[in-house]
Parts: C-alpha cells; structure tokens; sequence
C-alpha cells in the first residue's frame, strides 16, 4: 500500500511546469499503481501559527515579505501572492498528515512540502513555513517519537529547520543527515546553523550520482547504529538531477531512484517509520522520476514491509 497525501490546492498553475509539479506526479502515479494500492489523503487542518512566531506570521500581510523570501525584484500579481501561501500552508498540513499516516502504516508521502529553508521566525528560499520543524514538535510534543532522524537529500543545506532543532540536536531528540552542495544557497548564512549537522555528504557537481550512491551506502547506516531513531523524515529533493536550471548538478534518474531506494530499504531493515517529502526539483522530469520512484519503493514494500 503507498499512502499519499495530496490536495489540488499545492499548485500554482500560473508559475507553469514547476508549479504543476504535484499534480503531474500524481497523474503518473494513477496509471501506473492499481488503485487498490494507491490511497490519497487530503491534508488534515493544522495552525502555522504552532510552530512560528506570531511576528513573523504578521509580516506575511506584507507583499514586501514575499518578494525578499522569493528574492525577486517585484512579484506579478496578488492573486498570485494568495495561491503560493494557499499552496504551501496546505503542503505544511500535507506534511504532518502524511507524518500521523507514517505512524499507522511505516511508509507516508507528502506531494509537497518539503520547505527546508523557513525557520520559526522566518521564511527564506521559496520557503515560507517550516513544515520539518512542525513536525518534529509535534512528534515531541505528543511523545509519538522520542529520537528523530532528518535525512536531507535534498542540493540545498536545510538551515531552517537546521536553526530551529538545535537545542533538540543538543539533547539528543534529533540527529540530521544532511548532504548538499557547497558554496550555493544558502551559503553563507547556511554555514551559521550547520554546527546542528550530524552527518554530512557534499554533492559534486560532475558527479553523475556513482560517488554520491558510495557516499550513502557507507554512511547511511552510522545514524541507525549510533542514534537509534524511532522516526525518518527524509527530505527527498530532486535538484539534484540532471537538467535541474537551478542547481545544475549532474545525478541520473537511475541515481535517484537507486538513492531513494538506499533510504527505505535502511529504515524497513531498522522497523522505523519513516515519511518522505518532494522537496526541491525544478527539472522538466522531476514528476515522472519522483513517481516511478515510489513505484520502486511500492515494489519493495508489497509484502507489507514498508
């Protein structure tokens, strides 16, 4: 069964390909997996408001604020201002639904969210709310978890929720694995925060993925042996691939999936839940590779595993 948590509502059709994203993925996934097999669940209601500031919340109000976290020079129109923060206060309430479902199935995917880059008191990189931080206060918070593992595939640092957990990296609630490439956003004041980085993989920009596959296969493990979670967030970007306009690194799609295989198969052989984010990609393929990648992990927990 692969449990998915999706709502109409994540798209920005205005901001073309990349906005659609989600809805594309999903279309794949329909012809692709029986629908008996498939179970989409539309995101459960939950408050920004428990896990940011009221401050910076207020300042949301002001177009100014989104055209400083989308770093443009002007932003087109306000309906369009509305659909982005519609899109993503639902992918943040997609995350923790598809966190809850992780718990009752071992497996959960959010088509959305993902937004690494927002702390509590601010939004930063196309990240206006801080769905990874919302969810490891609420796992805390409940008891529902106890030690919490992030892994951040993701080309970007995860400094926002690399800023806000650092006291729980401190007590040792949270542990982060986070590989991305160097010397880009949110370099510099990436390198402020990265003291809460556990483990840590650099991507190389001519790597066509080999390195980075040897890279994880001989480090994902450290994080099962040596911290023990009882829950995975694994943030599962695509800007890694090849094509990708924004980071322009160099992975396959064979080496995505290959690496998004290595981190369900490493949580099914520990019996830890795990939920998985989109994240980042902004490729013409990021759909069609994103879905016949849980295709893969759908084939791999058909026994009931995962």
């Amino acid at each position: 069964m692969l449990h998915i948590v999706y709502d109409d509502g994540y798209n920005v059709e205005s901001l073309g390909p990349v906005g659609s994203r989600y809805k594309v993925t999903l279309e794949h996934l329909k012809t692709v997996i029986p629908p008996e097999i498939l179970q989409v669940h539309t995101p459960a209601e939950f408050a920004v408001s428990a896990s940011h500031t009221a401050e910076y919340l207020e300042t949301l109000k002001d177009p100014e604020t989104f055209k400083s976290i989308f770093e443009l020079a002007f932003f087109p129109t306000a309906d369009e201002l509305t659909d982005i923060e519609r899109a993503q206060r639902l992918q943040y309430c997609g995350t923790l639904t598809a966190a809850d479902l992780a718990l009752q199935h071992g497996f959960a995917v959010n088509l959305g969210g993902g937004l690494h880059h927002a702390s509590r008191k601010a939004g930063s990189g196309f990240c206006l709310f801080n769905d990874i931080t919302a969810v490891v206060d609420r796992l805390l918070e409940t008891g529902k978890a106890k030690r919490i593992l992030i892994i951040d595939l993701d080309a970007h640092q995860g400094n926002g929720y690399e800023e806000d957990l650092w006291e729980h990296c401190q007590a040792g609630q949270v542990c982060i694995f986070d590989a991305y490439q160097p010397m880009i956003f949110p370099f510099p004041e990436g390198e402020l925060v990265k003291q809460s980085i556990h483990y840590y993989i650099p991507y190389i920009p001519e790597d066509r993925g080999d390195c980075f596959i040897d890279s994880l296969l001989k480090g994902i493990n450290k994080p099962f042996e040596e911290f023990y979670p009882d829950f995975v967030i694994y943030n599962a970007g695509t800007d890694t691939m090849e094509g990708d306009p924004v980071t322009k690194l160099g992975q396959t799609a064979e080496a995505i999936k290959d690496r998004d295989l290595v981190v369900i198969e490493t949580c099914r052989r520990a019996k830890v839940s795990v939920m998985m984010c989109m994240s980042g990609g902004y490729g013409e393929d990021v759909p069609h590779v994103f879905a016949e990648s849980l295709v893969n992990i759908v084939g791999i927990g058909s026994g009931g595993k995962i």
